[in-house]
């Protein structure tokens, strides 16, 4: 791997940190919001720094996926940010929100990994078979 696409996969990593940070950091200024009738919603958001490090975070999962989808394909950058940025939501559910972990989850986490990689590889296999087909047809005489 070239160091142009360690760079460039390297966003894409970042985008799906930011993803989980943006979100957990969302959830968290929207559960100490407390009660419903303590004055406008809005202004209650604002008020939560949590709020504004959610905010910060989704622009940086904006701009390093817009970077690394100069060079990953569309396909693959936009199913492993979702994908595994969902992952390391559900892990952090069960780190820090007490949700529980069941057999269930642990399957569906390694079917979500195993989908991403199966798209992945999915993408190579058709790039050789490409390959090895411009190659035979440009050997052939004309």
């Amino acid at each position: 791997m070239s160091a142009a696409n360690v760079i460039y996969w390297s966003a894409l990593a970042i985008a799906i940190g930011s993803n989980v940070g943006a979100n957990l950091a969302l959830k968290v200024a929207m559960s100490s919001l407390g009660d419903a009738d303590s004055g406008p919603f809005l202004l209650r958001v604002m008020q939560q720094v949590s709020f504004w490090v959610g905010l910060v975070l989704a622009g940086v999962l904006l701009i390093s996926y817009l970077f690394a989808i100069r060079h990953i394909p569309v396909s693959i950058a936009y199913i492993s940010v979702t994908s595994l940025a969902m992952v390391g939501l559900l892990i952090a559910d069960l780190i820090w929100f007490g949700h529980p972990a069941t057999l269930s989850k642990f399957f569906g986490v390694c079917l979500v990994i195993g989908g991403v990689w199966l798209i992945s590889a999915a993408r190579s296999a058709l790039w050789t078979v490409s390959a090895i087909r411009n190659s035979a047809a440009a050997m052939q005489p004309r």
